[in-house]
């Protein structure tokens, strides 16, 4: 029985079992060689500000996961699309992570990775001896003498799947007391050894500890290992706000200085990956409602093409939301009030416009109408138009894919997220699949 799980679970990935993305104009298309886009650019770059000598009042160390076997190669053999775990940061949710505490701690933060091999097999291995330990032991190595470089930083950290059953071997078993003491928060997502710890690290104080966990996520729910292939097990971008403000949580017992909430409207951390952010419509104040933002999961997608644009409104605009191809949760921001309404877009039609009106409840102001038009002319409208009205339009060769602003019960505030329409990738979904 020992070996049979990674054989089976190595022909699971053999078989294809990730979604694919079909190459359109060569490997890569134009630009750079193995890029898709400014996305994967961004996000391919590794961090290492304590390694190269950065000191702050908190170190933000990440465990990324497993390098899978759907990686593209530089001959492009793979057709299987890519590995969301590059560089020592990989693609999700480490750059969220990072990016929240860098937004909210400001200088305060220094964010390094933590290498190691992260092989498929390296993690396919029986309960009592899970992760090759000559891995374990360069992690853990890592780990002290960055923590000796910076002697009176606090420590932060955090690690996704494989990286997270490391980050529970090093803490249980191998980091001495001296160590363990400075580390003030740790999250994991998706860890392949949630169950099996019954979600806890052992030898490691719990309230320091918040593991989470995808509802339909069967690594960390069930331990079926081969469910890493899944889309429910590669998405855990929106869960990098929930992780931060854990982490604030717990630095604010130790430090009043440190603020009790994400700062969580990252723009700036998104526009060199292409983004464009328009200025947010307000039907409210700002501050008036819980702040979202797509970019969160836009930044980590391989490839973005809105499939359609819906939403909820009767008098005035209940929720709004972006599907797009091959997103398993697509974002909605609102309540579930109203009419549903939704604007189907087909192979190279693209969002282009949008209009947005304020309107009024209980002397409130809201987000009263909302409408949407493609590049083909084909519209969506909710709610009642008003005379308060603004429009926005993408600029040429650019298409709106998502958006920011504040929601509760009902939108409050909407802002239009723009980015170039890529031609070189397309989704293709399997056979069976709609």
């Amino acid at each position: 029985m020992r070996y049979l799980l990674p054989l089976l679970f190595a022909s699971y990935f053999a078989a294809g079992a990730a979604l694919p993305l079909e190459d359109v104009d060569g490997e890569h298309g134009a630009g750079a060689p193995g890029i898709h886009s400014p996305i994967q650019a961004r996000q391919l770059r590794s961090e290492n500000e304590v390694r190269d000598g950065v000191c702050k009042d908190y170190l933000f160390f990440w465990i990324r996961g497993t390098r899978t076997p759907w990686e593209r190669t530089s001959s492009g053999s793979e057709s299987l699309g890519e590995s969301t775990q590059v560089s020592n940061m990989g693609r999700q949710p480490g750059p969220q992570v990072a990016a929240y505490l860098r937004k909210t701690l400001t200088t305060r933060v220094a964010v390094q990775g933590i290498e190691y091999a992260a092989n498929v097999m390296d993690n396919l291995c029986d309960k009592a001896h899970r992760c090759h330990p000559g891995e374990v032991a360069k992690a853990n190595d890592q780990i002290k003498r960055y923590m000796d470089r910076c002697p009176d930083a606090k420590v932060l950290m955090g690690a996704y799947s494989q990286g997270a059953a490391m980050l529970t071997r090093i803490l249980s078993a191998w980091l001495e007391p001296g160590y363990k003491d400075r580390i003030l928060a740790v999250v994991t997502f998706g860890s392949t050894m949630q169950l099996e710890t019954g979600g806890k690290i052992p030898n490691f104080p719990p309230d320091k500890v918040k593991m989470l966990c995808n509802g339909l996520d069967p690594v960390c729910r069930t331990g079926i290992l081969a469910g890493a292939a899944l889309p429910t097990h590669r998405g855990y971008q929106a869960s990098a706000l929930p992780a931060v403000q854990f982490m604030l949580s717990r630095l604010s017992l130790v430090d009043p200085a440190v603020p009790q909430e994400v700062v969580s409207h990252v723009l700036a951390d998104y526009e060199d990956m292409g983004f464009v952010f328009h200025e947010a419509y307000r039907g409210a104040p700002e501050g008036s409602a819980t702040p979202f933002n797509d970019a969160v999961t836009l930044a980590g997608l391989d490839g973005i093409r809105v499939a359609s644009v819906y939403g909820r409104g009767g008098a005035r605009v209940d929720s709004l939301g972006v599907r797009l191809e091959g997103s398993v949760s697509p974002p909605e921001h609102g309540g579930g009030g109203g009419d549903a309404q939704s604007l189907d877009l087909s192979a190279g039609e693209y969002w282009v416009e949008a209009e947005l009106c304020s309107a009024r409840k209980k002397g409130k102001s809201r987000i009263g109408f909302f409408r949407a038009r493609t590049s083909r002319g084909n519209t969506m409208e909710i709610g009642s138009r008003t005379g308060d009205c603004r429009t926005f339009n993408a600029a040429d060769g650019r298409s709106f894919v998502g958006m920011y602003g504040e929601s509760g019960a009902e939108v409050d505030s909407v802002g239009l997220i723009e980015f170039p329409i890529l031609l070189s990738f397309r989704y293709v979904p399997r056979q069976g699949q709609v």
